[in-house]
């Protein structure tokens, strides 16, 4: 089986799967089962494009690490990582994305 072929294949049985999740959740008012099933759609669009891909994916990770930061209490289970030390983690982990570009600067955006 070619990898297009693949990709059409998972696609329409995620699309399926988001779908069935968004109506189980609509009928139960469940929104966290409505809106994962919105999150399978977006996958399912996704697949085609391989540069797509890699970007979410990206950002799951980069989102991940935020919440995995903010649920520690005051960094308590990082041991004692320094704040350079973080930076120098954060700053290696975002030159490793490269292809990502991250403006997290305070200035204001041109395009506003």
């Amino acid at each position: 089986m070619g990898v297009k072929k693949r990709h059409e294949d998972l696609s329409l049985k995620i699309f399926d799967m988001g779908q069935a999740l968004i109506e189980e959740g609509d009928s139960d008012g469940d929104y966290v089962i409505s809106k994962t099933g919105n999150f399978m759609l977006l996958i399912s669009g996704l697949i085609f494009d391989e540069d797509d891909v890699t970007l979410f994916s990206e950002l799951c990770g980069m989102f991940s690490a935020k919440k995995l930061i903010e649920s520690q209490e005051a960094f308590g289970s990082l041991g004692n990582i320094s704040e350079d030390e973080l930076f120098k983690t954060i700053k290696r982990m975002r030159d490793e994305l490269g292809s990502v570009n991250i403006d997290d600067t305070d200035e204001p955006d041109d395009d506003e």
